[in-house]
């Protein structure tokens, strides 16, 4: 949130199932936040997509002319910014965040209700398209980060894009048994495999070469030649200048999922023992 000492205005909406979806804006005149609030659609904060309904939360930020103290007409007033996203598809509750401060990626979470526990493949999303990073499970959640376009307003309309894709994808997947899901994505899935192994083939390539180094005729005071030994500062650098630091790591090969739904019991004397616990909810073939 800014720093100033400016009001807030928020308006926040309730679609009875508890979803919640909330339109902010800052500024020192409270009637031109109530004219910036109202300008904002209902149904941009609920949307139904594939059945499913899709609470977002925006944030109005103040155009260049308002933080200088001018009245500027409604008309220029700053976009709506997503900065959160929230929907519950087959029992899995997904969650987006947007940073306000980083504007090239989004976090998604997936979760279970307290005494389930999620069985879902790591590259669920990933298949998707490259933007569309694998899972990492944590504790109680899955976590996924999305790439989206930097600047607004573009970057706010690219996110509910890829947010419609995503709880189509998930809809139409957790509608399905699990054992659909390799069959249906099979090239997507080694394509995410191929992503995945790309830091480590760069590395291995990397090592693989350096012996042929002392084969190169290189004269002194090269360019060539001072590439060639201050290659890991350049490598080094080059990482810190990444949006996203890559992982290093050898990715399972895409397999067919063994458990029988996508979510299982933890509150039963075995849970968590083996992907064979009995489903809460059981997708019909």
């Amino acid at each position: 949130m800014p720093d100033s000492g400016d009001p807030w205005l928020i308006r926040t909406l309730s679609d009875g199932s508890g979803l919640l979806a909330s339109v902010a804006a800052v500024g020192p005149d409270v009637g031109r936040l109530l004219e910036q609030i109202e300008a904002v659609p209902i149904r941009r904060q609920f949307r139904i997509h594939s059945g499913v309904t899709v609470a977002r939360s925006y944030l109005i930020e103040r155009t260049s002319g308002e933080k200088a103290g001018r009245n500027p007409p409604l008309s220029d007033f700053a976009q709506p910014v997503i900065v959160e996203a929230r929907a519950r598809v087959a029992g899995v509750n997904l969650e987006l965040k947007s940073s306000r401060y980083n504007r090239h990626s989004v976090e998604l979470r997936l979760t279970a209700d307290p005494g389930a526990k999620l069985l879902i493949p790591d590259d669920l999303l990933a298949v998707l398209g490259w933007k569309w990073r694998p899972l990492r499970e944590f504790v109680d959640h899955w976590r996924s980060n999305l790439r989206v376009r930097p600047e607004e307003p573009a970057c706010t309309a690219d996110i509910e894009d890829k947010l419609d894709r995503t709880i189509a994808h998930l809809a139409q997947t957790l509608d399905q048994p699990p054992s659909r899901f390799h069959p249906r994505h099979r090239r997507a899935r080694w394509r995410v495999a191929f992503q995945r192994a790309i830091p480590l083939t760069i590395g291995l390539t990397l090592l693989a070469l350096t012996p042929a180094i002392q084969w190169i005729e290189m004269k002194e005071g090269s360019i060539l030649r001072l590439l060639i030994f201050n290659a890991p500062l350049i490598v080094l650098a080059g990482l810190f200048t990444l949006r996203e630091m890559p992982r290093i790591e050898v990715p399972p090969m895409p397999r067919p999922l063994p458990n029988t739904g996508w979510l299982a019991r933890t509150d039963t004397p075995h849970a968590g023992q083996d992907h064979e616990s009995p489903p809460v909810e059981a997708a019909e073939p």
